[in-house]
């Protein structure tokens, strides 16, 4: 074997290693979604569940929600079709869910159908007492449908109490 046998052999080892990392990039580079999903949520504008009289003050119990955000971070843009809470097993075979009009879309984000861009975040809300409704037959869990992919991408409500 002589130099020019080794370069081109070096050559084609490289040449290999940049095809497949191009392909590995490829693939990664299309839309992703994360989901994140946070329990017991009070916000200002809430809705309000119990109004008490205190001396000369009005204090309102506000309902708590469960706070979700979906974020794209892959390199692709992507729609959001439907957004809903399930319970994951089935218990009793019950399955039981809530769907887009049971969410309450924050300001900034678009209403269903929504076009995510890479980068961007997409956010809603929905009460607790329908997550903890369909927690009464099975693990709560979060499903988005998106236009690239025709399984929906779930991520687990978790509901442990958070000690104050």
């Amino acid at each position: 074997m002589n130099s020019t046998d080794i370069a081109a052999w070096y050559a084609a080892v490289v040449a290999t290693a940049v095809f497949l990392w191009d392909i590995v990039k490829w693939i990664r580079n299309g839309p992703r979604l994360r989901i994140n999903a946070i329990s017991d949520v009070v916000y200002p504008d809430g809705h309000v569940i119990e109004k008490r009289q205190i001396d000369d003050c009005e204090e309102k119990t506000l309902a708590t929600y469960c706070h979700l955000e979906v974020l794209n971070v892959g390199g692709q843009p992507t729609t959001i079709m439907n957004i809903q809470v399930v319970n994951a097993s089935k218990l009793n075979d019950k399955h039981v869910s809530y769907s887009g009009p049971a969410f309450k879309v924050h300001a900034g984000s678009d209403p269903l159908p929504a076009l995510l861009g890479p980068g961007e975040i997409w956010s809603a809300r929905i009460e607790m007492t329908s997550v903890e409704t369909i927690a009464n037959f099975g693990p709560a869990v979060v499903q988005i449908t998106a236009s690239y992919s025709k399984n929906p991408i779930t991520a687990a409500i978790d509901q442990r109490q958070v000690p104050l």
